[in-house]
């Protein structure tokens, strides 16, 4: 596969996992990631492995739902069997015990690892919430 195919096998995966996300199918949305994933997220601890990051998500589906769930695709670089990607997202998010829908959007970067059998799954895997608080400025 040429690298422009690569990166266009990767930027469909962003389409691809809309309607998993979307349907709460936590098993769905783990299944674009490597056995040996890491999920960083935010202010807390780093969640190591598909299991265990769809057992997270298993969690999130079961109190939530997900709407308008899009991502664009800023960069992305193939580097051999490693691919870096940049994007951002919005997501709108509603508790399913009642109450306010919320919207977020933020910016992500990806490194997907190609497996043994040709198919890009993402490796590692950090983003960031443009709505979390900012420091308060020194000085």
């Amino acid at each position: 596969m040429s690298e422009a195919e690569d990166v266009a096998a990767i930027k469909r995966l962003y389409e691809d996992w809309k309607a998993p996300w979307e349907a709460g199918d936590a098993a769905a949305v783990a299944a674009f990631y490597a056995n040996d994933a890491i999920q960083m997220p935010a202010n807390e601890p780093d969640i190591v492995g598909k299991e265990a990051w769809q057992s997270s998500l298993q969690a999130f589906f079961d109190q939530f739902t997900i709407k308008g769930n899009t991502s664009e695709v800023l960069e992305a670089e193939i580097a051999g069997d490693l691919a870096f990607v940049r994007g951002t997202y919005v997501i709108t998010v509603s508790p399913k015990a009642g109450g306010k829908p919320t919207q977020y959007s933020g910016k992500f970067v990806h490194i997907f690892k190609r497996q043994p059998d040709g198919v890009w799954k993402i490796y590692r895997a950090i983003g960031v919430d443009d709505q979390s608080p900012r420091p308060a400025p020194k000085g």
